[in-house]
């Protein structure tokens, strides 16, 4: 049940009451009401199908309180819904022109698409369609008295075509006695519709017991309506939207959801046309029948298939189609480690990865400035020269745009550098020390030294 509310929005059938209202016809418009019902409560049930693949349909049936003697003319069907205007979309049935209207402010405005069960045929859920072909012509005859047995009577068919000419007439003789309450099978020739455009329309069939005589001849026969469409060999044809927070690289970085459209590309819509049902599979899964939009929420690549088939005999069944697209919701993993590897000299080392997307920059920092990038696969490494108390941090990313920082402290302090001082200094004192003690050795040095170069080759 569709109310317009500024636009097609479902309705709770459980509330719906509707006026029903037969007029005269008058030059195409409706005319004269004949007669009116107001405050109907219709009787519904869930055909299983949906209007454009999302809005549910439902069969209503209901009694009139008064019977309504009509042979033409107009049937207005209106909800009363205090909450919204309560139009409901319908449209004639089998024996009517299947275009359906609306009327709005004094004027009929095509729905576009017949939305109705066949009026008083409740058994029957959609108006018969056929498409062009070769038909057996075959009915049963049942005797409904309760005294006299017919025999020797002929049962006539007759067919005519859309412009109401009657283009198949033939009798056939039931012989045997039909007996009260007995039935009889009667068979004529098989009936051929071209296969032309001329020939889409309503077509009827009547077939009548021809007693002479008869008090009740309206009671002898029966007239059946088929609707013969030439449906056009076009698949219906289906996309898909994805929403998300899209992240770096065509990555996302949270859940994708998937909202697929369909629609039967074929314009006038003729019935059954129309998507009947959309399928859809994620990855690697079973195939679902597609009700509303869904979400994937796994890290990594994802390819999510769907479909579309109409309401043609036999389906036109679209081509399988496919999205897709990559999800990493998970940040990079990093841990910073250091090591003094000479004087005031340091090599900082960070382990980074990411299982999803992988990571692609890795940034190190002391002190929150800035050091440098690297974009090396495996350990990633930075040196330094410096002293110091300080703060190494280093930040990975991966491709889809998340980050991981770790940090670790080094510390070089003054009283450090004080001793490493002192310790330098003493050393050369000790050497000092030991020079003087051993000081013949030092004047024979010092004469070495000054002497003349001749003397010293002499020694």
């Amino acid at each position: 049940a569709l109310a317009n509310n500024g636009g097609w929005v479902p309705s709770d059938p459980a509330l719906l009451v509707f006026d029903i209202i037969f007029y005269e016809d008058n030059a195409g418009l409706p005319g004269a009401v004949v007669s009116t019902f107001t405050g109907l409560s219709a009787t519904y049930e869930d055909t299983g199908i949906q209007y454009a693949g999302v809005y549910e349909m439902y069969k209503w049936s209901v009694t009139l309180p008064d019977a309504v003697d009509m042979t033409g003319g107009w049937i207005s069907i209106q909800s009363e819904i205090p909450s919204d205007s309560g139009n409901l979309m319908w449209a004639t049935g089998p024996d009517g022109n299947l275009n359906a209207q609306q009327l709005q402010s004094g004027v009929l405005v095509p729905l576009g698409q017949n939305m109705a069960y066949d009026l008083g045929k409740a058994d029957e859920y959609w108006p018969p369609h056929w498409p062009p072909g070769t038909y057996q012509v075959a009915g049963i005859v049942k005797n409904f008295g309760i005294t006299y047995t017919e025999n020797n009577f002929d049962v006539n068919a007759k067919i005519t075509c859309p412009t109401g000419e009657v283009v198949y007439d033939h009798s056939v003789t039931i012989i045997d006695p039909l007996t009260p309450g007995s039935t009889s099978e009667v068979n004529f020739p098989e009936f051929t519709i071209p296969n032309d455009p001329s020939s889409e329309g309503n077509w009827k069939l009547t077939i009548k017991t021809m007693f002479p005589g008869d008090d009740h001849p309206n009671n002898d026969k029966k007239t059946l309506s088929y609707n013969i469409v030439i449906e056009p060999d076009i698949p219906p044809y289906t996309w898909a939207e994805l929403s998300g927070t899209m992240g770096l690289n065509n990555w996302y970085a949270s859940n994708v959801t998937i909202t697929l459209y369909a629609y039967d590309d074929y314009y006038p819509p003729k019935w059954p046309s129309g998507v009947n049902h959309t399928y859809y599979k994620i990855d690697d899964a079973d195939w679902n029948e597609y009700f509303a939009p869904f979400d994937v929420n796994e890290d990594g690549m994802h390819i999510v298939y769907f479909y579309s088939v109409d309401r043609d005999i036999p389906p036109n069944v679209e081509e399988e189609k496919y999205v897709e697209f990559n999800i990493d919701q998970t940040p990079p993993s990093i841990s910073v480690s250091t090591e003094k590897i000479g004087f005031r000299l340091w090599k900082f080392t960070a382990d980074a990865s990411d299982e999803t997307s992988g990571v692609v920059l890795v940034q190190f920092y002391i002190d929150n400035m800035l050091l440098g990038n690297t974009t090396d696969p495996g350990f990633y490494e930075w040196y330094w020269e410096g002293k110091g108390n300080h703060i190494v941090k280093g930040i990975a990313y991966d491709r889809a745009g998340n980050t991981a920082e770790n940090d670790v402290t080094i510390s070089l302090s003054l009283s450090q550098n004080q001793n490493q001082r002192f310790s330098f200094m003493s050393t050369i004192r000790t050497l000092i020390r030991l020079l003087f003690e051993h000081l013949p050795l030092t004047e024979l040095l010092t004469k070495i030294l000054t002497a003349p170069h001749e003397s010293l080759l002499r020694s």
